[in-house]
């Protein structure tokens, strides 16, 4: 089933930051969700549509325990959109001739990478390879943090690997709308208003831009309403046909029969047991053998990985309803965080498929210290949802 969600108020989503009246007391917040939000949006129009199953909460015969979240996108004018892989960048020009308009979409082309030198880079140590950008070495270009690219030239990066082939992105931030709402805390013996307790928070409105969600497992009616964000925002919803999308989503990539490299996309943000790093990679050697299960046989892939594309980490917490506190926040990579492989053994690209197109990849917390679960342990909500794609070195 496909969600389309609108807005129709203003929007906030929190981010990591700290953030109480009268001491951090600006909240800027994120462009978009964590999968975790629009899980949570979901399940609850569906107990607003089936208020009798509220008692069933939580409980074994939960039915809205089965949801999952397959996909999440972003449309615009018709077009659907994903997060602009990390190593697809756009070259930096200042010059007033090539100002492009705003709004417009914008060229971006594949970083070249370079074999590691000793000592060029301390964090890369174990790795084969580095984009150039890190060195220093090429043009100067900018990777946007709000950049979209259209699951058209998607299918094309993940397809041929979109060495020479240029490519468009947005920049999403072009289309939302800071709305600033500034308020200040009231004293609860008097009701006036408290001294230090003055407040801002970036409040977003999505201009044209709605949130796309494939999702298993639950029926919602074909359209309704819901809350999203923060103060619990209106939002609208209606189910889409395929046919009302344009062209394929997200194609299978089609390798050589000798092909042995490849890289991964994350189409949304992603925890790992070791910080960037999967739990299963050695970080001595940056490789390790990913197990999984391929109908009812388990298989591994012996994997080394070459290198890395990605921006800062980003803080996932939220509010754990049942506890009636704050989930613990954990850094996860960002959307559009991407992981070049060499398979050594194990098995073909037929495999590697399998075991990583189009399916969440999140890893549990080895935290010995939570004290609870986390969000991101459940793989049903949508985090390190992974794309694999042709990789030409």
């Amino acid at each position: 089933m496909w969600i389309e969600i609108e807005a129709l108020d203003t929007l906030f989503f929190r981010d990591g930051k700290p953030f109480s009246m009268g001491q951090e007391s600006w909240a800027e917040g994120k462009l978009f969700p964590l999968p975790s939000v629009l899980y949570g949006a979901l399940r609850s129009a569906y107990l607003g549509q089936h208020p009798e199953r509220f008692a069933n909460l939580g409980e074994l015969d939960d039915v809205t325990s089965n949801l999952t979240i397959r996909g999440i996108y972003y449309r615009l004018g018709g077009n659907l959109y994903l997060p602009q892989p990390a190593d697809l960048v756009a070259r930096k020009d200042r010059s007033t001739k090539n100002m492009r308009e705003t709004g417009k979409p914008y060229e971006i082309r594949l970083l070249n990478c370079s074999e590691i030198e000793t000592g060029v880079y301390a964090g890369a140590s174990n790795l084969e390879m580095i984009p150039e950008r890190l060195l220093m070495t090429g043009d100067e270009v900018d990777n946007r943090d709000y950049g979209l690219t259209s699951n058209v030239d998607i299918n094309t990066y993940l397809q041929t690997g979109a060495k020479n082939i240029p490519l468009q992105s947005i920049d999403a931030a072009e289309h939302i709308v800071l709305e600033p709402k500034v308020g200040i805390g009231k004293d609860r013996i008097s009701g006036s208003s408290a001294d230090g307790k003055l407040y801002r928070v970036g409040m977003k409105r999505y201009d044209g831009l709605s949130m796309v969600v494939e999702i298993e497992g639950l029926e919602l009616k074909p359209e309704g309403f819901l809350k999203l964000g923060g103060e619990g925002k209106g939002a609208y919803y209606r189910t889409l046909q395929i046919k009302d999308l344009t062209a394929d989503m997200i194609a299978t990539p089609e390798f050589n029969d000798d092909a042995r490299y490849f890289k991964l996309y994350l189409s949304t943000p992603c925890a790992f047991a070791q910080g960037w790093l999967p739990e299963w990679i050695n970080t001595g050697r940056c490789e390790g053998t990913y197990r999984f299960v391929n109908g009812e046989k388990e298989k591994a892939l012996n994997l080394k990985l070459i290198s890395a594309v990605m921006s800062r980490y980003m803080l996932a917490g939220g509010f754990d309803i049942k506890e009636r506190r704050p989930k613990p926040a954990r850094r996860v990579v960002p959307a559009g965080s991407v992981y070049y492989f060499k398979l050594r053994s194990g098995g073909d690209m037929n495999d590697v498929i399998q075991a990583f197109h189009g399916r969440a990849i999140s890893e549990l917390d080895k935290e010995p210290n939570r004290t609870s679960n986390h969000m991101l342990e459940n793989y049903r909500q949508g985090f390190g949802i992974s794309y694999v794609g042709v990789l030409n070195l």
